[in-house]
């Protein structure tokens, strides 16, 4: 039986088979007749892929001879070619590896042709709100941390933003929405100004070329100009903040100049060159060294050359368990500058990743680093450090309206000075303890004032106990302000005031200012909310004092130009904008019209290099429009100090009037 069925043709199954025309036979023509048996009558294609398909392996839709390349080739900018039929069974893996190498560099001479074009044409890069390539967070990679510790908004409150902690354009909007509901037409406010918060960057650093250099030691500027940015760096830290200790800042930069930095060596990159490097971008702005900086003339640029290579060198694709103090010494720094430049959201970026490498290497809590043995100056180091990013986490959460990362609460740390003050401290002979440097008593004073910002962010007005929670705050702001060195905040002193001390006096204002933010809710208690908008008012009066008295110092429109941040602006646009409201609501207003003009002045010494405030005052100038007034820019006509600085204080008339008005509609709380 097995040699009969392996028997073709032989059988009674031969003379089953279907006659040849039949329309049994048609049927199985067009299936398969055995599993190695092809289709009858089968159509060979004519076409066949191209050399860099057949590599691949995809998909080719080009035939040889063709005009043009095909799809595969065009998406990925190669070169369309046909080997010859004769030698097309002749591509082993050895040319197969040809080819691609062959394609390689093809690929690599496309993109070098490509950087020179972008570099004659200079690539840009906005710096707005959006997240760009420049800025630090888009680059980085977001660790576990951070993606558990987003910040949220602060309160739950769904009325909307609160007055005092909304940023300036959230506040713009609540404007809008409050003019709206007395019958205003505001469209003149959707209108955006000529003069964007954007900032394009020179990218002179983005070469390929200076990216593949070994030795860093190549882009580092040249030691004399290294010494003036030092000496600037340093004259900042003994004078206004004492962001590190001098002595480790010095070691650095007697390594950078004196041994090679080589790109393989990620620790002396970091540690060494980028931290160089984002010292020298924050020293560019707090000085006019012409001789030193790319671009002299616009203070929001200078220091940009140097910012962009310890960006690019600074490699924060690694596991968070992989950071160290390097890492946290050039976000800092970073962050500084970009406070300095007034870039408010890359600085939140920035900040926000500051804070988060803080916890994750255990930066806020001493217990940390118990088994190291460090020396008092490492100790006063890493405690400064610290600090520092503890100021810019609250004044970000504070300018955005944000929850802060960094709780005040959970901080273990010795305060700035606790370990070492030789770098600060003048040395006297027939003293045994050195006095506290003004900088360090500064830098406590305002930590010790930024602890309350995320309980008053956090404050319920519908709470019972909202008003005692208020006073208690009050009265431990009095008692800090009034303990801030060199009579900062001292209502009776007529001194001239440093403007790079104004950010500091500035910072508790607003604080202040978001203390009192309640009298918007229209659910609340009249005498409340009055007592609230009394205080608002107060404050706004005292900024101007504030103002007044850095008037007096000398060159104080350069100075004030080139050392404030993007905080101190801010609240500046917040306190003008209740001065114009005021100006509209009060009969004969006129102790708020001098100081409007203060402060519409002020802003329009700052547009010049600040394009946000160019912004500002062309929203101030709309709003005027709309409340009937003169525009904003004809109040700064008299912006210059008078010869006598008062006080602040509210007159008899606004008095009277907070405490007969009737209670604002409850549009009022969208307006803050």
């Amino acid at each position: 039986m097995g040699s009969r069925q392996s028997t073709k043709g032989c059988g009674p199954e031969a003379n089953q088979l279907p006659k040849p025309g039949t329309e049994e036979s048609i049927d199985n023509s067009q299936g398969l007749l055995g599993p190695h048996r092809k289709r009858v009558f089968q159509r060979r294609r004519n076409s066949r892929a191209c050399d860099a398909c057949r590599s691949r392996k995809t998909k080719c839709d080009a035939a040889a001879g063709a005009c043009g390349s095909c799809t595969s080739c065009s998406s990925a900018s190669l070169a369309c070619r046909f080997t010859e039929s004769g030698n097309r069974k002749k591509i082993g893996p050895v040319r197969q590896i040809r080819i691609l190498q062959k394609t390689i560099k093809e690929l690599n001479e496309k993109l070098q042709i490509s950087d020179a074009n972008a570099k004659l044409q200079g690539s840009v890069s906005p710096l707005t709100s959006i997240p760009t390539d420049y800025s630090p967070s888009s680059r980085y990679p977001s660790s576990p941390s951070l993606e558990r510790r987003q910040r949220a908004p602060s309160g739950d409150n769904d009325g909307g933003i609160l007055f005092g902690s909304a940023p300036t354009m959230g506040f713009v909007e609540s404007v809008q929405g409050y003019m709206d509901d007395f019958g205003y037409d505001t469209s003149l406010l959707d209108a955006r100004a000529p003069g964007e918060e954007t900032l394009h960057s020179s990218r002179t650093s983005s070469d390929a070329e200076a990216l593949q250099i070994r030795n860093l030691q190549a882009l580092l500027p040249t030691k004399t100009n290294g010494e003036k940015l030092l000496h600037i760096f340093q004259r900042h830290l003994r004078m206004y903040i004492p962001i590190m200790c001098w002595s480790i800042v010095r070691n650095k930069f007697e390594r950078a100049y004196g041994t090679p930095i080589f790109a393989e060596d990620r620790l002396s990159v970091t540690g060494i060159f980028c931290v160089l490097m984002t010292i020298n971008a924050y020293a560019s702005v707090c000085s006019d060294d012409s001789d030193v900086f790319e671009v002299p003339n616009y203070s929001s640029r200078r220091g940009w050359y140097f910012l962009e290579f310890a960006k690019n060198f600074h490699d924060l694709h690694r596991s968070s368990h992989s950071f160290a103090l390097c890492d946290v010494e050039v976000l800092l720094t970073m962050a500084m500058y970009l406070e300095r430049t007034a870039l408010s959201y890359p600085l939140r970026l920035t900040v926000e990743y500051l804070a988060t490498v803080c916890k994750d290497i255990g930066l806020h809590r001493k217990d940390s680093r118990d088994n190291l043995k460090l020396s008092s100056v490492e100790l006063e180091h890493q405690s400064r450090i610290f600090w520092c990013a503890f100021l810019l986490d609250q004044k970000i959460a504070l300018q955005f309206g944000v929850k802060p990362i960094l709780n005040g609460e959970e901080v273990d740390v010795d305060e700035p000075g606790s370990n070492d003050l030789s770098d600060l401290a003048d040395s006297t002979p027939h003293l045994s303890k050195p006095e506290t440097p003004m900088s360090i008593m500064l830098m406590r004073s305002l930590v010790a004032i930024s602890q309350f910002i995320g309980p008053i962010l956090r404050l319920d007005p519908k709470s019972l106990d909202t008003e005692h929670q208020m006073n208690q705050i009050e009265q431990q702001l009095d008692y800090l302000e009034g303990n801030f060195p060199g009579n900062l905040l001292k209502w009776e002193s007529f001194a001239p005031l440093d403007p790079a001390l104004l950010d500091a006096a500035i910072l508790a204002m607003a604080i202040r200012l978001s203390l009192f933010r309640f009298f918007t809710d229209a659910t609340l208690k009249p005498d409340f909310r009055a007592r609230c908008l009394l205080r608002c008012l107060e404050v706004a009066k005292g900024t101007v004092y504030l103002l007044r008295r850095t008037m007096k110092f000398p060159d104080w429109e350069h100075n004030f130009r080139q050392r404030q941040c993007g905080l101190t602006y801010q609240h500046i646009f917040k306190v003008s904008t209740i001065f114009l409201l005021a100006a509209a609501i009060f009969p004969k207003p006129v102790e708020i019209e001098s100081e409007l003009c203060t402060c519409v002045g002020v802003l329009q010494i700052a547009a010049s290099t600040r394009p946000s405030v160019v912004q500002n005052l062309h929203t101030l100038d709309k709003l005027s429009e709309i409340l009937k007034q003169k525009p904003a820019t004809g109040w700064g006509g008299s912006y210059n100090s008078p010869r006598t600085t008062m006080p602040p204080q509210i007159g008899d008339n606004i008095a009277g009037c907070l405490s007969s008005m009737p209670p604002p509609p409850p549009p009022f709380f969208f307006f803050f």
